[in-house]
């Protein structure tokens, strides 16, 4: 999951120059397969990160979260 800018959905672009957002290895309490359908929303003076992460155990889907001050810098709440 990244997170892309632009002025329409045709014209999306990132200045990441790191990794993205928010990958199923910074989900280290799931065996996660992959990380989707993200939901953003700013709160308490922070970017939060809602996602899905599949349990390839479970084979069941989860809800992710993750909080950033910018946009820039994530970190993997649970």
């Amino acid at each position: 999951i990244d997170i892309y800018t632009g002025t329409s959905p045709l014209a999306l672009h990132t200045t990441r120059l790191q990794p993205p957002a928010i990958t199923w290895r910074d989900c280290e309490d799931y065996p996660a397969l992959f990380v989707a359908d993200p939901f953003l929303l700013w709160k308490d003076d922070a970017w939060h990160l809602f996602f899905e992460i599949l349990n390839w155990q479970s084979h069941k889907g989860v809800i992710g979260h993750a909080v950033s001050p910018n946009l820039w810098d994530w970190t993997y709440t649970g």
